[in-house]
């Protein structure tokens, strides 16, 4: 594929470029990258990828290095998942599968992209994931149904 702008637009190969080296250009232009598990060439508007992840995914959210994207893959009201897939941006793979709760729903990374919160809507958890082990090192029981999460920084 060549890299060509058209328009204000950025071709695939750009955006996967671009989102490997700004993170900020990642938050912001993520809707133009990924939407679950397709990439889109926003030059042409046509679907270049679409990257396997598991069941049922339902919301994602980069890392503020813009390097990985964590996809909460929710499953069925019959068959929950209970896996977070997370995608390597610059080579458009997923690189690991965690276990999480089951109805793996709500994502949010923490600021400093060392803490990734996942809301587990049928367990009523939020696990806590280590990015660099990435892996579950608490969860938390929080009712029924947590939906979204969010993460806001400490205060002094």
């Amino acid at each position: 594929m060549t890299n060509r702008k058209s328009a204000g637009r950025r071709s695939a190969t750009t955006v996967a470029s671009r989102a490997a080296a700004s993170s900020e250009w990642l938050r912001a232009g993520i809707a133009e990258l990924i939407t679950l598990t397709t990439v889109i060439d926003t030059g042409t508007r046509t679907v270049v990828a679409r990257i396997a992840v598991g069941r049922n995914p339902i919301q994602l959210h980069a890392t503020p290095d813009g390097r990985f994207v964590y996809v909460a893959n929710q499953g069925s009201e019959e068959e929950p998942a209970n896996t977070v897939s997370v995608l390597d941006v610059a080579r458009g793979i997923v690189v690991d599968t965690i276990r999480t709760g089951a109805g793996a729903h709500g994502v949010a990374v923490s600021d400093d992209g060392r803490y990734v919160f996942v809301t587990n809507i049928v367990d009523g958890t939020v696990s806590l994931i280590e990015a660099a082990s990435r892996s579950v090192i608490a969860t938390f029981a929080v009712g029924q149904g947590p939906n979204g999460v969010t993460f806001a920084p400490g205060r002094a």
